[in-house]
């Protein structure tokens, strides 16, 4: 009975091992299939921003981070305009974050990222445009400015690669900023050390006061004696 059931087990083994070996590479196929299939016929368009010719100053500021995380990249405009390309676009990051341009005044734009609170609504095209985007590594946007513009940032390395019109003077300020730093390291440095001799020395002045009246309570004591 035992070497029955053995067998049987044995069987059924190696019958799900065959299926197995069938169908694997045959799934393979199919998503692989599926995924350039995808590809192909799933575009992803960016939504184009244009500023005004008017603006000469760009305001910009991406929540810190959201610079290095690579989401967007800032390039140099080919010509004399400025603009934002977006490719999140009813994709997943679409429902998460949304850039926003906003104009201060007359030559002064402010560019920035806000996030979006309820639009998360998932349907064919979001996921299909959202898992095209991740594999063609698109950025949710391409920042491009002309080097008439002026720039206001926190960030001046991450645009070291472009020009534009006040880059020295914003170089020159980071310059000084740094130098500055440095100089109150160096402070801040000095007064611990000053901090940690004032420290030595009075209790150095502890250590005497204590020895000589130690001294002085023995001779007291010597003189008594005699």
């Amino acid at each position: 009975m035992l070497k029955k059931i053995t067998i049987i087990t044995a069987i059924i083994f190696l019958v799900s091992f065959l299926g197995v070996v069938i169908i694997f590479p045959l799934g393979i196929k199919t998503t692989f299939g599926n995924v350039e299939q995808l590809l192909e016929t799933t575009n992803i368009t960016p939504k184009k921003i244009e500023i005004p010719s008017n603006i000469t100053t760009l305001d910009i500021d991406f929540n810190n981070f959201y610079y290095f995380a690579g989401h967007i990249l800032a390039k140099q405009s080919p010509d004399d305009t400025a603009y934002i390309e977006i490719f999140n676009e009813n994709t997943y990051s679409s429902t998460q974050n949304e850039i926003t341009v906003n104009y201060i005044d007359e030559t002064t734009a402010k560019i920035g990222m806000e996030e979006v609170y309820g639009k998360l609504k998932f349907n064919k095209e979001m996921i299909n445009k959202t898992i095209v985007k991740e594999l063609q590594n698109y950025p949710d946007a391409i920042l491009y400015i002309p080097t008439r513009m002026n720039l206001k940032t926190d960030y001046i390395g991450y645009f070291d690669n472009l020009y534009f019109n006040n880059k020295e003077e914003l170089l020159q300020e980071e310059r000084t900023k740094e130098e500055e730093e440095k100089i109150l390291e160096q402070a801040e440095r000095i007064r611990n050390q000053q901090l940690e001799e004032e420290e030595r020395i009075l209790e150095r002045a502890e250590e005497i006061i204590e020895q000589r009246q130690m001294e002085q309570d023995y001779q007291g004591m010597m003189e008594q004696d005699y």
